[in-house]
């Protein structure tokens, strides 16, 4: 992509997320790289959901209803190129009340990257 159509891209994506921001669908967020400054930014929160054993429900928000079940998820970030250029592995990133690590990158464009997480 040429620098106006990544430019284009990035504007796009962080006008949808300040709507989304309104309507709950997107988080405002601070990012921190290892031995850098906090970077306010807006962050698509994935987090999976399931049954384990015994019947439990889980969430990777932690809703637990069975207590003897094991509990696991997963956590899925998507970061706005526009507020944090380069995400790295190891950034820690509060929002929604939790703190998260980042684990690994597993999708990136000129606009968001997409990273596996977990609770800090």
């Amino acid at each position: 992509m040429t620098g106006n159509q990544t430019a284009f891209s990035q504007g796009l994506l962080g006008s949808i997320a300040d709507a989304m921001l309104d309507v709950g669908m997107c988080s405002a967020a601070v990012y921190v790289a290892p031995s850098e400054s906090p970077v306010p930014c807006r962050v698509f929160i994935t987090r999976s959901a399931g049954t384990l054993g015994g019947g439990a429900y889980y969430s990777a928000a932690r809703h637990i209803t069975d207590q003897a079940s094991v509990t696991s998820g997963t956590v899925t970030l998507g970061l706005l190129h526009e507020d944090v250029a380069e995400p790295v592995r190891g950034a820690i990133v509060q929002a929604d009340g939790d703190t998260f690590r980042l684990v690994a990158c597993i999708d990136a464009d000129e606009a968001v990257s997409k990273w596996t997480a977990e609770y800090v």
